[in-house]
């Protein structure tokens, strides 16, 4: 079959290679310059970096198997991280049980409630019971008031927003911290994370060099403005090229809800239309700044102070070496954020200004003198919020035109937005796009 996938982020772009191997003709409509999505990335220090940080469990099992599926497993190197907290103005290391006993904003009771209440968490199988309570209702029963203000609630607040982390079901957490939690080798070992060399965007190339290989197109550049039928119920694609559009035996859509909405209008009905439009997303902020010096032995450092205009600051050279990058120290600032909030709508200079400051509060040494070069990211779909009945609101994989489907993060739930999920899906719907036809 001819089949247009529209997205070529690793659901579009797996899902592309998928249906390659079952023989069948695909082209991949990609609106920016190149695939990837939220795991794209752009040249730094000789060598490419992503976007927005990237890091791969031992648990990612079907990012593991496709990379050594189209030869890169060479390339994917494991390294031993740290992991620490910024709390009450200070930074705490943070990833084993001798870390938390020395964690002095909790009281022993609360490091015994806390230690409790993740290990409930990442070995429990009563998903149904979470799903019927929200994840502040389970930590302040099970983890206490203490811990859920320390650790949890900032974390979850700029996560999914003021107006929603209090919704949000306490089944997306228990998956959270249970993929967390078993990609350790032992209770009092640290995580071990992967990356691909070179970034993803040589898992990226590959994907991309097999689909063409077969026959098959990705067209960059190319965003959709409609998707429609033509009289014999074959998909129609139309570009910002303004021409009449590609006609194909099925398509899917791998792009946020949002998007699918505004491109669907007048294929899908209102009520379906509206469906779409009722999951929200988060916005995503994030800083990547080559600077000069180390500011500290952690690869991930969360932000619990909501004054702190980021969440997490993450010292990618602390996970591979900066002599990859031109002898630069790389760090990441990100944020989950609205759109509508000034801070995303700030220019480069004056967001990496405000963050220079804050940098400097959490580690005094650093002054924005050792900044060599900054970039800002944007992306106004970056997560889902999946409150109480997400499961009801979010599309079926068949969309309501039989020979059209979707596949994009808000149906990963209850497990969290990541790239291996959305790799098993692209897997589970290569065999359903590319079945038998009607």
């Amino acid at each position: 079959m001819n089949i247009a996938i529209v997205g070529g982020g690793i659901a579009g772009m797996s899902l592309g290679y998928y249906l390659t191997k079952a023989g069948h003709r695909i082209t991949v409509y990609e609106k920016e310059e190149s695939t990837g999505g939220l795991a794209r990335s752009f040249p730094v220090g000789g060598t490419y970096l992503e976007e927005y940080y990237h890091h791969i469990f031992t648990t990612d099992i079907h990012t593991i198997e496709l990379i050594e599926e189209i030869g890169l497993k060479e390339s994917l190197v494991w390294e031993e991280s740290k992991m620490g907290l910024y709390c009450d103005g200070k930074v705490y290391a943070f990833g084993t049980p001798l870390d938390l006993l020395k964690f002095d904003p909790l009281s022993f009771i609360d490091k015994a409630r806390f230690s409790f209440s993740t290990l409930y968490l990442t070995h429990t199988k009563d998903h149904e019971a979470l799903e019927e309570i929200t994840a502040e209702e389970f930590l302040l029963k099970n983890a206490g008031e203490n811990a859920y203000r320390k650790i949890w609630e900032q974390l979850l607040a700029t996560k999914f927003g003021e107006e929603d982390y209090k919704k949000i079901t306490a089944c997306w957490l228990q998956q959270r911290v249970s993929s967390r939690g078993k990609s350790k080798a032992g209770l009092f070992e640290r995580e071990k994370l992967g990356y691909l060399g070179g970034s993803l965007k040589v898992l990226f190339d590959e994907l991309e060099k097999r689909i063409k290989d077969k026959g098959g197109a990705v067209n960059k550049r190319a965003a959709v403005k409609k998707v429609s039928l033509d009289d014999n119920g074959k998909v129609i694609i139309s570009t910002d090229a303004g021409d009449g559009g590609e006609t194909f035996d099925r398509c899917c859509l791998c792009v946020p809800n949002p998007v699918i909405a505004d491109i669907t209008k007048e294929l899908f009905d209102e009520g379906y239309i509206a469906r779409l439009r009722s999951i929200k997303y988060r916005a995503e902020l994030c800083a990547v700044l080559l600077i000069k010096g180390s500011l500290s032995p952690y690869y991930w450092l969360n932000i619990s102070q909501k004054e702190v205009p980021f969440t997490g600051l993450m010292e990618h050279t602390n996970l591979i070496s900066k002599d990859k990058y031109s002898e630069n120290d790389i760090i990441y600032l990100s944020r989950y954020i609205s759109p509508d909030e000034a801070r995303y709508n700030m220019n480069s200079d004056e967001l990496i200004d405000l963050y220079s400051g804050h940098i400097k509060d959490i580690f005094p040494k650093f002054d924005s003198s050792k900044i060599r070069q900054g970039f800002i990211f944007k992306d106004l779909y970056a997560q889902p919020v999946v409150t109480r009945g997400h499961k009801e609101r979010m599309p079926d994989e068949v969309s309501p035109v039989g020979n059209i489907f979707i596949n994009n993060t808000s149906q990963i739930y209850p497990e969290d937005r990541g790239m291996s999920p959305g790799i098993r899906r692209s897997f589970e719907l290569a065999g359903i796009v590319g079945g038998n036809e009607e």
